[in-house]
């Protein structure tokens, strides 16, 4: 890695030492930064003895060893710099080695979180900068370094599973302090999953026929986030973040394109859309490019709302998966797909996304099933989507439904709630506007679904 100054104040560059020295997981950014990285000498000199410490006992020094670490640098005469420091520097350290021991770090995961991204950057634009864009057989080797250096630090974050009996009073504390239970913002599919609602990082796919209203459905469903306060990042493949934007505006008030683009309703949809930013929601939609945004470029983005706008998502809604390249770099259509759903309950499980959103297609032969309930073999190009997800549904309608403008979600397969279930909405495409079956509606239209088994037993009896 190149030698590069962080981007961070001098007070946040004290921050890392003290991360370093007081977190259990100190010891991971140690192996992240360099002591050239650092802006002052003092801050440099305590960096340099850590890791040279480190390197030689696997251990974070305890306060009076890293003491003992930097006199010996004063006179070891590996660094000129350091052996030349004046009494008054050395009195500086010694004070900044008493602050950084003292305390914890307030917020330990946002502190790692900065240092890993701008190791990202570091490796990023040191093999950047050693490309040949005039060597086309170093192209794909250029490409898998730029990879390897955007995952940089990616496995420092991961733990070592998880205790059934010595971490019990983890999980207690955990299931005190935070619910890792989210509802979703459809209340028929809420009441068919086990605890109400999902659970954080979990994967939801709708699978439907091309243009009958998969896109529709998830515009309504990031709408139904935004009014429970959460703020959604909606990942376009297919339509474009202007074409989206203005099917979303017609879903909040109910418009038609015409109504939206003519400007007549612009009173009527700000007025609404501050009531939606009093609750403290958001969708951000952002366009990526089909078969060359992955994941990674997802993860990317999402830093960048965070440390340049202050956005943290709740949730994700990607329309659609099938379209996305891989972190793999497969390029056939079924491992690029399957890795793909892999690299995106990834990102769920990294961001602690309270739900994530994507859709599919079905085979054209599965039109057959559109009015009843498709089959995990329905599924068009990979079927390793419905292993991956953690409910997958179908959106279906038949002849009368269609007529009637209702349309049905139907549960194909899910892990953590009942094996079948149907959900109903009025659904009006002209306004990009869904809207859920009232209860009372409900218990008509199952009431009407019994008495019609009844009759066909009844007739299969006569028989």
């Amino acid at each position: 890695m190149g030698k590069h100054k962080f981007e961070f104040g001098t007070d946040f560059q004290e921050l890392i030492l003290k991360y370093t020295v007081t977190d259990r997981k100190g010891y991971k950014a140690l192996e992240l930064y360099d002591d050239s990285y650092f802006a002052l000498i003092h801050d440099s000199v305590i960096a340099f003895a850590l890791k040279k410490y480190y390197k030689k006992r696997k251990r974070i020094p305890e306060q009076a060893m890293l003491r003992e670490q930097v006199r010996t640098l004063y006179t070891s005469g590996q660094r000129e710099l350091f052996s030349a420091l004046q009494d008054k520097d050395r009195k500086v350290i010694d004070k900044k080695i008493n602050s950084i021991y003292n305390g914890e770090v307030a917020d330990p995961d946002a502190v790692m979180h900065k240092i890993i991204n701008f190791a990202k950057y570091a490796r990023f634009k040191d093999e950047l900068e050693k490309i040949d864009i005039n060597k086309f057989d170093s192209y794909e080797q250029a490409i898998t370094k730029l990879r390897a250096a955007n995952n940089v630090g990616n496995t420092l974050e991961e733990d070592f599973g998880t205790d059934l009996v010595a971490g019990i009073g983890d999980r207690v504390h955990k299931r005190d302090q935070a619910n890792d239970i989210h509802p979703t913002p459809i209340k028929q599919f809420n009441a068919l999953l086990n605890s109400g609602g999902l659970e954080v990082g979990s994967l939801v796919l709708i699978a439907s026929q091309a243009k009958r209203g998969k896109t529709a459905m998830g515009i309504n469903i990031a709408k139904g986030l935004m009014k429970l306060g959460r703020k959604v990042l909606y990942i376009d493949y297919e339509n474009g973040e202007k074409a989206l934007t203005t099917r979303a505006e017609q879903s909040v008030i109910s418009a038609s394109h015409e109504q939206i683009v003519s400007g007549d309703m612009d009173e009527k949809l700000m007025k609404q859309l501050r009531k939606y930013r009093r609750l403290g929601g958001e969708i951000k939609i952002k366009r990526m490019v089909a078969y060359v945004n992955h994941c990674g470029d997802i993860q990317t983005f999402i830093d960048r709302c965070w440390e340049e706008l202050g956005v943290r998502f709740t949730d994700v809604i990607i329309d659609y998966a099938d379209l996305m390249a891989a972190l793999s770099g497969k390029t056939d259509e079924f491992g690029r797909i399957s890795d793909a759903y892999v690299d995106i309950k990834n990102l769920l499980e990294k961001n602690k996304f309270k739900s994530g959103w994507t859709f599919s297609h079905v085979k054209k032969e599965a039109k057959v099933r559109r009015g009843t309930k498709y089959i995990q073999e329905d599924l068009a190009k990979c079927i390793d989507k419905m292993r991956h997800a953690d409910a997958a549904l179908g959106l279906q309608e038949n002849d009368d439904e269609k007529e009637q403008g209702v349309m049905r979600l139907e549960i194909m397969d899910q892990r953590q709630g009942k094996p079948d279930g149907s959900m109903y909405f009025w659904v009006d495409l002209n306004t990009q506007k869904a809207k859920e079956f009232s209860k009372s509606q409900i218990k008509e239209i199952r009431a009407q679904l019994a008495s019609d088994k009844k009759l066909k037993r009844e007739k299969v009896s006569d028989l």
